[in-house]
């Protein structure tokens, strides 16, 4: 996916890091700037206090019938809040447990859907939203 933003182009992608789940597989969320400019993205006061999660991810998975899951959280207790910078040279990247995320009620190909909200600026206060959605496919072994 490729968006714009603060006059750069964006490319987001998501990537399971085995095509099979288990509780440990992992999901890489990453957005690189395709231009020279370094970027800063406004981050934290996001945990959840039922998984101890990112809330800033929104992590759904559906079926190739359309069956759609996702395991709501629970309260935000906050976190630290600031700007984090990235850049070409160093990517916006986060590792995703979907064990966290995601309770699979059955074995089948789904796939994985996360979306976020991002506030881009090129210094703190001057940001603009925005939305990403990626995807990416693994297989869950069951009935």
């Amino acid at each position: 996916m490729t968006l714009r933003a603060q006059g750069c182009h964006l490319r987001a992608s998501l990537a399971v890091d085995r095509p099979t789940y288990d509780a440990a597989v992992e999901a890489t969320f990453l957005v690189t700037v395709e231009c020279d400019e370094e970027l800063t993205l406004a981050a934290g006061g996001n945990r959840d206090s039922k998984f101890g999660r990112d809330e800033d991810y929104d992590v759904t998975a559906v079926t190739t019938d359309s069956e759609i899951i996702s395991e709501p959280g629970g309260e935000t207790f906050g976190g630290a809040m600031g700007h984090v910078a990235f850049s070409r040279d160093a990517p916006l990247r986060a590792r995703l447990v979907l064990s966290k995320y995601l309770v699979f009620p059955h074995g089948g190909r789904w796939e994985v859907v996360v979306r976020r909200h991002l506030m881009v600026g090129k210094k703190p206060n001057d940001e603009e939203l925005v939305a990403i959605k990626v995807s990416a496919f693994i297989d869950v072994d069951g009935p």
